[in-house]
């Protein structure tokens, strides 16, 4: 229901057809599929979100299970199924495959025979918009004339925010990793108070982010913490994200805490840093796992400061086993205005 995800669009989709059926897609790798770890390119990542402020963007393309021998793709700007045009990403000697433009020939990829598992190729474009009022556009990247080796994320997607709202941070946890949100446990407690992946089967947005101390009869204090947002020259921010409860912890009132700092470093004991507290702002569920949107948080009055950091504090009384709340942080996202 919230999860931050894109579905490949229907233009997209022909787009891939496109560039499989229009296209040479050179010496088929089909063989390769029978093995039991084939060779495969693919890009890293399936999508990327920037802004008008963002004077680059990077497409990188990684070979998996390389084998005896060479690597080769094609890197595509595929304009039919792009609302971004090729000149917004400032790609110079970009070659048409056809005479509609709808695809680009950006580069030649060759990987050698042996290279190392996960070698990567990054290409690194400048993003440009001469339109008077941008809004929100597309760039879609592709891959063709493979050979040596199977495909596997067929598309890379850029997402233009519209001018005046730039995303600087969202993390739906659907790679079932924390990353790249940092962890730190201030008291001692057991194994199951800290903060961890649970992908739990009466969520609507699983897998998420879960911390409980059920288990546990000492007090526990655990932090989720973001990396550093640059809120550098903006006019506002504002923070967002789905939670859900369960249980009651009769020794407190809140067991989860928002909370903002300028001046954490970034690594360590949270509580050596001075934060902010913006629990108040949010609306919180009451239980049985409801799951419920946060709404805005204000950033506001950390607008202006290079390095922010938000956090989710976990806290129990520790009166025993049994008297703590369970609480769950899902599809945590930063939007700032310009």
């Amino acid at each position: 229901m919230y999860r931050l995800q894109h579905a490949l669009p229907t233009a997209i989709m022909l787009a891939v057809l496109f560039v499989a059926t229009a296209c040479d897609s050179g010496t088929s790798p089909e063989q390769l599929s029978n093995t039991t770890d084939p060779t495969v390119i693919t890009f890293a990542g399936s999508e990327t979100s920037v802004s008008e402020r963002d004077t680059t963007v990077t497409v990188t393309v990684e070979v998996q299970n390389p084998g005896d021998s060479e690597v080769s793709a094609e890197l595509l700007y595929a304009a039919g199924a792009s609302s971004a045009t090729i000149d917004d990403f400032n790609i110079d000697d970009a070659a048409a495959v056809n005479d509609d433009e709808t695809a680009y020939v950006l580069s030649t990829i060759t990987f050698p025979a042996g290279a190392e598992d996960g070698a990567q190729q990054s290409f690194t474009y400048t993003l440009t918009d001469d339109q008077d009022e941008p809004e929100a556009e597309v760039g879609v990247f592709a891959l063709q004339k493979v050979t040596g080796a199977l495909v596997g994320g067929q598309t890379f997607r850029v997402n233009i925010a519209a001018e005046g709202t730039v995303r600087l941070f969202e993390a739906d946890f659907s790679d079932e990793t924390l990353d790249p949100f940092t962890t730190y446990s201030v008291a001692t407690m057991g194994t199951a108070s800290e903060w961890e992946i649970n992908d739990p089967s009466q969520s609507d947005i699983a897998p998420l982010a879960e911390a409980n101390a059920f288990e546990s009869p000492q007090a526990a204090n655990d932090w989720l913490i973001t990396p550093a947002l640059n809120l550098e020259g903006f006019d506002g921010a504002t923070l967002n994200f789905v939670n859900a409860k369960n249980f009651d912890d009769g020794g407190i009132e809140q067991g989860l805490l928002v909370k903002v700092s300028t001046d954490y470093t970034g690594s360590g004991n949270p509580e050596d840093a001075t934060w902010t507290e913006v629990t108040e702002q949010g609306t919180y569920s009451t239980g049985g796992y409801e799951e419920v949107a946060s709404g805005d948080v204000d950033l506001g009055d950390f607008v202006g400061n290079a390095e922010v950091y938000v956090a989710f504090q976990y806290i129990s009384s520790g009166t025993g086993p049994g008297t703590t709340e369970l609480w769950r942080v899902d599809n945590v996202a930063v939007d700032a205005e310009e």
